[in-house]
């Protein structure tokens, strides 16, 4: 989907700005290492990871929870 967003906007620089077309590169070599990152891992480094990363969203959320009053139940 990227790479065809990539296509596109670059075919499309009357639409598209450079800064909007600059930004969906950044993200696009994101997610091509990540995905790099994750292929040359085992099935358990996987795994760790991805706990790891679940842990740091629910530990943020937590605390976003407890931090501002006008979310809090």
């Amino acid at each position: 989907i990227m790479e065809h967003s990539r296509e596109i906007m670059q075919d499309r620089s009357d639409i598209y700005t450079a800064e909007e077309r600059a930004g969906l590169e950044v993200g696009y070599a994101m997610l091509t290492a990540g995905l790099h990152f994750f292929e040359q891992m085992s099935a358990e480094e996987a795994r760790l990871v991805l706990h790891g990363i679940d842990t740091i969203e629910i530990d943020w959320y937590n605390r976003m929870i407890a931090e501002t009053p006008s979310i809090q139940n």
